[in-house]
């Protein structure tokens, strides 16, 4: 008889069975970023990257933030919507710390046929756009693993804009597609959020009750 699973049940049906299959996406993209970044042969991509740098990038935030948005309200869990503003604010504080802490500065432009020095206005490690980019992605993926492959396709593209524009060197996107993966499963397995671990500072016992919710949660939404 001919299957009439949707794929969206079978992929999902898929990730319950084998959980750790789900990390595969995000190595495989790192993998075809590293290739991306590292290509020696530049192509006339200019103007696709510096789209995917701007507009795209704000419009891929937005979209994501959207989407995590309407999760939470399907599923009445405002702990989803505390994962998005501890990535924009882990994001924000982990990448300006190391850039500051570790100011490493970024190529030299191409401007009217010669290159320019770098300008020094920022220092370059690591990649901010990257990390928030797969940071994204990571809760994307943790949450509705169906819509994964396109938000770590377009985080891809955006790492790979990055070096395009000679905004970044390729060692510092990769480092911020690794910091983005990172963030983003310490977010999606710690029980406490960091602003729990801040407030349990001032009030001890304040964060307790975290670690029954994370565990109820990934019983009923893993995948």
């Amino acid at each position: 008889m001919y299957n009439t699973t949707p794929v969206k049940k079978t992929l999902v049906g898929f990730l319950h069975r084998y959980p750790v299959s789900r990390y595969l996406l995000p190595l495989f993209s790192f993998i075809f970023l590293c290739v991306a970044v590292t290509d020696g042969d530049h192509y006339d991509g200019r103007e696709l990257a510096r789209h995917l740098s701007g507009d795209y990038y704000h419009a891929y935030i937005a979209l994501s933030f959207l989407t995590l948005f309407v999760l939470a309200w399907r599923r009445r869990e405002h702990r989803i919507l505390l994962w998005s503003v501890e990535m924009a604010f882990l994001c924000l504080l982990v990448t300006n710390a190391l850039k500051y802490s570790l100011p490493l500065g970024r190529p030299p432009h191409m401007t009217a046929g010669v290159i320019q020095a770098d300008s020094g206005y920022s220092p370059g490690f690591p990649s901010a756009h990257t990390a928030f980019a797969f940071g994204l992605a990571w809760l994307i993926l943790e949450l509705r693993p169906s819509l994964a492959p396109l938000w770590f396709a377009t985080a891809v593209g955006i790492g790979w804009s990055r070096v395009e524009l000679f905004s970044h060197y390729p060692y510092q996107v990769l480092c911020g597609a690794i910091l983005g993966a990172i963030l983003g499963y310490w977010i999606t397995h710690t029980p406490r959020s960091i602003f729990h671990l801040l407030s349990s500072m001032c009030m001890p016992g304040a964060a307790q009750p975290q670690a029954k919710w994370h565990r109820a949660f990934y019983s009923k939404y893993r995948t």
